[in-house]
């Protein structure tokens, strides 16, 4: 006898399931990253789209703590910058066996700080900045990248892209 009854249709999983699913794993995915404040590692998932890998960092704690400590604003950003091309340059061999392309993802959640704009709480995600490129086994890195980035160079065929409608709190 079979469980499954093959001669009648299957009906799609009701609107509200699916929403129920995805709330779970968008609360899920919260938690986790409210867990991670004092990690020193960034907590990352990794994924794919139609271009290749993607890497999403949710930067979060990193953001509160420098706009706690009053990190002026282009320390904090060449501090992220960092930690997202080490991300790229650190899962790209593993990746390039089976991508052509990676992409980090640099977001936080907006819990509530004032937008100056407007004078009211946000809310949301946004996302940061993009750390992008096509990746190979054959592609070697230099291993003074970092050093590179503090005078605005980055290693071939990576680009950073930040988000343009970042809030601006402190120079």
């Amino acid at each position: 006898m079979a469980l499954i009854d093959e001669k009648r249709p299957r009906k799609a999983p009701a609107l509200g399931a699916t929403v129920r699913y995805t709330s779970l794993a968008l609360a899920s995915f919260a938690l986790l990253s409210a867990n991670t404040a004092n990690a020193s590692r960034p907590r990352t998932v990794t994924t794919q789209d139609r271009s290749g890998a993607v890497i999403l960092w949710d930067a979060t704690p990193e953001i509160s703590r420098y706009a706690a400590d009053g990190t002026p604003t282009r320390e904090a950003l060449r501090s992220l910058e960092s930690e997202a091309l080490g991300i790229f340059i650190g899962n790209a061999p593993q990746l390039s066996r089976t991508q052509h392309h990676l992409r980090v993802v640099v977001s936080f959640a907006q819990t509530g700080v004032t937008d100056p704009r407007y004078q009211t709480k946000t809310f949301g995600i946004k996302t940061f900045l993009t750390v992008e490129g096509n990746i190979s086994s054959r592609t070697r890195y230099p291993r003074n990248w970092a050093d590179q980035l503090k005078h605005g160079i980055t290693p071939p065929s990576i680009k950073i892209e930040l988000a343009r409608d970042l809030p601006t709190y402190n120079q």
